[in-house]
């Protein structure tokens, strides 16, 4: 059984949360498909052009799942810190 994860970002998160956030996604040593609305460097980037939203939220979680290959999938926001017990 494969393990992915699945980051969404509006790019509107503020320094320091941000890049800590992605610290301790990447501490998982998971692959990540990261979608966002302006290119990032994490994971394998995919970019919507559209506004921030909720309908928008909803799309990059599609987007992501469906360029996805993993058995299982953990979702991560941009603006949480995720513990390494979340990904077991």
């Amino acid at each position: 059984m494969t393990k992915s994860i699945i980051y969404y970002t509006d790019n509107r998160l503020a320094e320091p949360i941000f890049s800590i956030a992605q610290t301790l996604i990447l501490q998982a040593g998971l692959s990540v498909i990261s979608v966002s609305l302006k290119p990032i460097n994490f994971g394998k980037n995919i970019v919507l052009n559209l506004p921030p939203g909720f309908f928008t939220m909803n799309r990059q979680i599609v987007t992501a799942l469906q360029a996805s290959q993993s058995d299982f999938v953990f979702f991560c926001e941009h603006d949480c810190l995720y513990p390494p017990s979340h990904f077991e």
